[in-house]
């Protein structure tokens, strides 16, 4: 899934999604709408070490569509982001995932990497 964020100081993003086997889903959308998702605890990383590269997320993710469509992607055990509560999560759809993975990141010039599909068909992905 790629986003074209508005706010070019944030840049484009691109998350990874693998579907469960069996319960492929076809996904059409094009157009304004947010994106939830929950980062993954950090490493243990040393003081002073940088890492240049994607931040891991958790398995779960909410996308819900300016045209009231909206999508919960969600490994089995894990809870959608989504609250109840919210208006859009009476249409969201589930699809369930094996894995999700967010590949872009900025680099220390400030310019995005990782928002090409070439990073979601990497061996050992998604």
């Amino acid at each position: 899934m790629l986003g074209k964020n508005p706010d070019k100081k944030q840049g484009d993003f691109m998350f990874c999604i693998s579907q469960e086997r069996g319960a492929p889903q076809t996904i059409d959308f094009n157009g304004p709408g947010r994106v939830i998702y929950q980062p993954a605890p950090p490493l243990d990383v040393p003081p002073g070490i940088t890492i240049e590269g994607p931040e891991s997320v958790e398995p779960t993710l909410a996308v819900i569509a300016q045209d009231g469509q909206a999508w919960l992607f969600v490994r089995k055990g894990k809870a959608p982001l989504l609250p109840s509560s919210d208006p859009a999560f009476a249409k969201a759809k589930t699809v369930p995932v094996r894995g999700l993975s967010r590949s872009d990141w900025a680099r220390k010039s400030g310019a995005r990497a990782g928002v090409g599909l070439e990073g979601c068909l990497s061996p050992g992905g998604n």
